[in-house]
C-alpha cells in the first residue's frame, strides 16, 4: 500500500482479484499484510487523537463524542490484532508506537510530559501492536480462512478512515490558526511514521538472517540476499512520500 496519507482523503477501496493458480497460502499472506499494513497506520492515528483530544480539552472543547469514538476504534483494531496472533498461521512480530510520533503528539497536547497524553488516551500509546505476519510453513489454508482474512482486510480499512475522520472532527473543533498550523505537519509525522514502522517490519521478517549468524555460514549471502532485499525496501518506503 504504497499510498501518500492525507487526512482529508479517505482511503478508497479497491477489491483484490487474484490471478488464476495463485496459492491460497499467497492469498492469505497478501490479506494479513493488508490487514498489519493498515492497523499500522490506524495506530499511529490513534497516537496523534491523544495529543489532538488533549490540546481540545486544555482549550474548554468538548470531546466526549471523539473520544468515545477513538477508544471504539482502538478496541476493535486491538481485537482484531489478538484473532490474527491467535491463529496460529503466522509467526507475529510487534512494535511499540513510534517515538518520534509519540513525542509529536505530546508536542500537540500542549503539554511538557507524556502523563498530560495517557491521561486522556493513554491505550493509545503505550500499546505493542503487530508489524508482520509471516505465514508459517505448517499452516493449512481453507476457503473459509480466506473469507475470515478478506473480512478482516475490510475491517481494517474501515477502522483507518474512521480514525482519518476522527481527526478531522477533532481539528474542526479548534480555531483556524490551530487547524492551518497544524494538518501539513500531522500529515508529514504520519507518513514518516509509517516508513519507520515500514523498516521496521523489514527487519522483523528479514533480520533474522543476519542476527542467526546465516551469512557467515552462506559466504556470499549478505551480500547476494539481504542486503539487496534492504535497498528495495528502503526505496519502496520512500516512494511512499512521493
Amino acid at each position: 500500500m504504497n499510498f501518500q496519507d492525507n487526512i482529508y482523503e479517505d482511503f478508497e477501496f479497491e477489491v483484490n482479484i487474484y490471478p488464476p493458480g495463485i496459492s491460497a497460502e499467497k492469498i492469505a499472506a497478501y490479506e494479513a499484510n493488508q490487514i498489519v499494513d493498515f492497523d499500522m497506520r490506524t495506530y499511529n492515528y490513534l497516537a496523534v487523537i491523544a495529543g489532538l483530544l488533549q490540546r481540545a480539552k486544555n482549550k474548554g472543547v468538548n470531546i466526549d463524542i471523539e473520544l468515545s469514538k477513538a477508544q471504539n476504534i482502538f478496541n476493535k483494531v486491538s481485537q482484531r490484532q489478538k484473532e490474527l496472533a491467535q491463529t496460529n498461521m503466522f509467526k507475529i512480530s510487534y512494535s511499540e508506537h513510534d517515538n518520534q510520533l509519540k513525542s509529536f503528539a505530546n508536542n500537540v497536547s500542549n503539554q511538557n510530559y507524556l502523563g498530560a497524553v495517557v491521561t486522556i488516551f493513554g491505550v493509545a500509546i503505550a500499546v505493542k501492536y503487530i508489524i508482520a505476519a509471516v505465514i508459517v510453513a505448517t499452516a493449512v489454508i481453507t476457503t473459509a480462512t480466506i473469507y475470515y482474512l478478506q473480512n478482516r482486510t475490510t475491517d481494517a480499512q474501515n477502522e483507518f478512515n474512521q480514525s482519518k475522520k476522527v481527526i478531522r472532527d477533532i481539528l474542526d473543533k479548534l480555531d483556524e490558526k490551530d487547524r492551518e498550523t497544524l494538518v501539513a505537519e500531522i500529515n508529514s509525522q504520519l507518513n514518516a511514521a509509517y516508513r519507520r514502522g515500514k523498516i521496521r517490519q523489514w527487519w522483523a521478517i528479514y533480520g533474522s538472517l543476519l542476527r542467526t549468524g546465516a551469512y557467515i555460514v552462506g559466504g556470499f549471502l549478505l551480500a547476494v540476499y539481504v542486503l539487496p532485499k534492504a535497498i528495495k525496501a528502503v526505496k519502496n518506503t520512500k516512494q511512499i512520500a512521493k
